[in-house]
């Protein structure tokens, strides 16, 4: 069985017979061939003496077939997706013993878009290659014709999705003969160690060699050269970052091939590479963010959390990737809105930004507000209630039973507000920092009418100028209707 993630070579050679021709379609030659865990057959044809190629899918692979053979009638899983295939005529001629073959190609191409075949004996043709007069030339003259193709498929299960509690592997691409272990850490009085790094002032002592950290970094290079402060102390300390930060940078330092950085800690080590330059470390947090399925709740942590180390202006900054998952997320499926609960208007504001105008921002936003002051308008109606609770008790002590229920049914009927009463001035506040920042010039047209359909859009203030201002530079989206124009 061919490993999933390795591409599969496969074709036939043409010999006299199949390059005969002819005005009508003709099959020339089959060939089955297997594609990971599938089967298919390779169908060249002749169609108005240009040359055609069909790829159909079988069924699955069994191995328990007679070498050769197949098993028919099986049906086989639905929706098999081929990636990169891509399509060769070629010809090749050998001059004799000891000489260099004679190698040309008459047609190539890539399927871009993958290929997918929803049931068994399905077939997928590719367009018209070549010439069959031109394959017959070089046949006659002694070339070999070949007709050969390559794909392979995605990978069986996408990665589980990436959550706060989890580790992110950092592959260097370095080769280390044996794990690297930073502890112990050679002694204060070792001729080995010349210079001392601290995360703050308490933080403990790290040991280290002012050439190793020279030569992977020139801030380092920089603080550790002579006339500094640092270079006469041998002693450097790195203000606001965490003891074990530094110590998986250190760890980077010193030729760890496979780092193991609990997520909570990835954006600070991306803070502190960036900021002494440590430029194969940034590169390697960068890489896996963007390979990663990073969970909802671990993106609306994330997001603020680059924010709070000013990550956006860094040459690896995880913003815009960070940005586009969680909005992604948010859109397929509006009830993980939940997981940004915590977060602050400042928050929401940041992911408007690195949005650049997608819709689906938007809508994320209007229902976050939405959550939120129902969130508070809830608490402030439980408040209410508590403390009509309390002092309806209170008065219960000198009053009779029916005064008593009296009593408490009339504080809680004054101080219990209706929800949306309470909830409307933070709205309003919210808005006033969050519509500037939605770029609605970059919506379509049915974007700009489903706006109006957004949970709460009514009572957004303001909203209608944006649209009235933002609709006659709309780009287009496929549908013409004048009538519209005016309802908005």
């Amino acid at each position: 069985m061919a490993p999933i993630d390795q591409t599969t070579s496969f074709g036939v050679v043409l010999k006299a017979q199949h390059l005969a021709g002819g005005k009508h379609q003709r099959l020339l030659i089959t060939a089955p061939c297997a594609i990971g865990d599938h089967l298919f057959k390779l169908k060249v044809y002749s169609r108005d003496e240009k040359l055609a190629v069909d790829l159909q899918l079988s069924g699955p692979r069994n191995s328990e077939a007679p070498p050769g053979r197949t098993l028919r009638h099986q049906q086989g899983p639905q929706d098999v997706t081929l990636l990169n295939v891509e399509l060769a005529v070629e010809s090749e001629k050998s001059a004799g013993p000891g000489t260099q073959r004679s190698h040309k190609t008459y047609y190539r191409r890539r399927a871009y878009n993958p290929w997918t075949f929803p049931k068994q004996g399905h077939c997928i043709p590719f367009p018209t290659t070549c010439k069959l007069e031109k394959l017959r030339k070089e046949h006659d003259e002694g070339r070999q014709v070949s007709v050969r193709m390559s794909a392979r498929v995605p990978e069986t299960a996408a990665p589980a999705a990436v959550k706060m509690s989890d580790v992110a592997c950092l592959q260097s691409g370095r080769t280390a003969a044996k794990p690297f272990n930073l502890v112990p850490s050679l002694d204060a009085a070792d001729s080995f160690s010349d210079c001392i790094l601290r995360a703050g002032s308490l933080g403990p002592a790290q040991q280290c060699h002012r050439m190793v950290l020279a030569a992977a970094s020139e801030p380092f290079k920089a603080a550790f050269s002579s006339g500094c402060a640092e270079a006469a102390q041998k002693e450097l300390v790195l203000q606001d970052t965490q003891p074990q930060v530094l110590e998986l940078l250190l760890q980077h330092v010193y030729g760890c091939s496979e780092l193991q950085v609990p997520l909570p800690l990835l954006l600070p080590l991306l803070s502190l590479a960036d900021q002494w330059r440590v430029s194969g470390l940034c590169a390697d947090i960068s890489t896996w963010l963007e390979a990663a399925n990073v969970s909802t709740g671990a993106a609306a942590v994330l997001l603020p959390q680059a924010h709070a180390y000013n990550l956006a202006a860094t040459d690896h900054s995880p913003l815009p990737e960070l940005a586009q998952q969680l909005i992604a997320m948010l859109g397929a499926d509006h009830s993980r809105i939940s997981k940004l609960s915590s977060w602050q208007v400042r928050d929401m504001a940041l992911l408007l930004t690195e949005a650049q105008g997608l819709f689906a921002a938007f809508e994320a936003a209007a229902h976050w507000v939405q959550q939120q002051a129902a969130a508070e308008a809830a608490g402030r109606e439980t408040a209410a209630t508590t403390t009509a609770t309390a002092t309806g008790g209170e008065a219960s002590i000198s009053q009779g039973p029916a005064k008593r229920r009296r009593t408490a049914a009339s504080i809680r009927a004054a101080t219990a507000a209706p929800p949306q009463a309470t909830a409307i001035p933070d709205s309003n506040a919210a808005w006033a920092l969050l519509l500037p920042l939605v770029q609605f010039g970059s919506f379509t047209e049915d974007q700009l009418r489903a706006v109006r359909h957004v949970p709460g859009a009514d009572s957004i203030p303001g909203l209608q100028e944006k649209l009235l201002a933002a609709w006659e530079g709309a780009p287009d989206s496929g549908s013409n209707s004048s009538s519209d124009a005016d309802g908005e």
